[in-house]
């Protein structure tokens, strides 16, 4: 009997100091408790991918100047997190925080003969950026034992507010100026594309990361994420996103 608790005992030790992957035992007299509920801070980047429709008209001459149709942005979040591991290897997540997405379209103009039997070739650029208080929420599991993680989950974007910069640039010939005072080969234009903006967005996402125990009690995680936000930006334009990016989680046990 006392070799059947020994080994029960045995069992129990072991299963409790890689519960969740973290070693953070500091003497094998005094078992340590991994604690299963952590708050702490998320930072995150990466890249997203634009596309749709975006028309702009130039209201003077009544008629569609360009269109863009792809761009790119950068990413920046932040969020504040809490953990559940309602398993050993399982955990729940939540979290609120703040995401900013960069936006860059850029599309031609179609060339128009000059005087002195040149083209002029400009380049319309639309650039700005749009803030969204952020909800996420999520589920992670451990891989074969490892700290390696993959997992999944939703977050709701809703809408804070916008800018958008539009201009038409000169690429050629390199002495035109457009009119105005001072002459520039830049021209601001106006633009209506965030009148209307879509005031919830939800993306759901995947993701796979890595946990580093750092002391006990603490640990982080990197990762990296596939996000598909669902609707447009815009409810009176098409304008979708693809977000790829890296995130970095610094954690705190309970």
């Amino acid at each position: 009997m006392r070799i059947i608790a020994l080994i029960a005992s045995l069992f129990v030790s072991i299963s409790t100091l890689f519960c969740q992957g973290f070693d953070w035992q500091t003497s094998p007299r005094y078992p340590y408790e991994i604690p299963k509920r952590y708050v702490g801070v998320e930072v995150g980047t990466g890249y997203t991918f634009q596309y749709g429709s975006l028309e702009y008209l130039e209201k003077d001459i009544g008629i569609t100047c360009c269109t863009y149709e792809s761009g790119t942005g950068i990413p920046i979040r932040f969020l504040v997190t809490g953990e559940e591991w309602i398993m050993p290897s399982t955990s729940v997540n939540i979290g609120v925080g703040i995401t900013r997405f960069g936006t860059s379209f850029a599309a031609a103009s179609s060339p128009v003969p000059l005087p002195n039997g040149e083209l002029l070739r400009t380049e319309y650029q639309l650039t700005g950026s749009l803030t969204y208080a952020t909800v996420s929420g999520g589920v992670n599991t451990r891989l074969f034992g490892s700290n390696l993680t993959v997992g999944g989950g939703l977050r709701l974007h809703l809408y804070l507010g916008g800018s958008l910069q539009q201009q038409e640039v000169v690429l050629a010939p390199s002495s035109y100026q457009f009119t105005g005072n001072p002459r520039s080969q830049v021209r601001e234009l106006g633009n209506s594309f965030l009148d209307q903006p879509t005031p919830l967005q939800v993306e759901p996402y995947v993701q796979v990361g890595f946990n580093i125990p750092l002391s006990p009690g603490f640990y982080l995680s990197p990762s990296i994420s596939l996000g598909l936000p669902l609707l447009s930006v815009s409810s009176a334009d098409t304008w979708r996103m693809v977000d790829f990016g890296a995130h970095v989680k610094l954690m705190k046990g309970l």
